[in-house]
């Protein structure tokens, strides 16, 4: 992964960890970075990919994504 990329996820990631509400914490920013994630890492899976696994929760908890009750997202 490149270094430059690692830092952005980690600064996004850590927006999203902080106990202020995520909509009024996060900004517009670290919503697209984490859209992007999800795209480079698409042939990663939820839970084996550490990025895509922040990415994910992150737009989970802010609703830009509804998760499949039908599936689970482990390793």
């Amino acid at each position: 992964m490149i270094v430059g990329v690692h830092r952005d996820v980690v600064s996004w990631a850590a927006e999203c960890r902080s106990p202020q509400p995520a909509a009024t914490n996060l900004s517009r920013d670290a919503v697209v970075r984490a859209h992007q994630v999800m795209q480079r890492h698409r042939a990663c899976r939820v839970g084996s990919c550490r990025e895509k696994s922040a990415a994910f929760d992150l737009l989970v908890s802010l609703g830009r994504i509804v998760p499949d009750s039908h599936r689970t997202f482990q390793g």
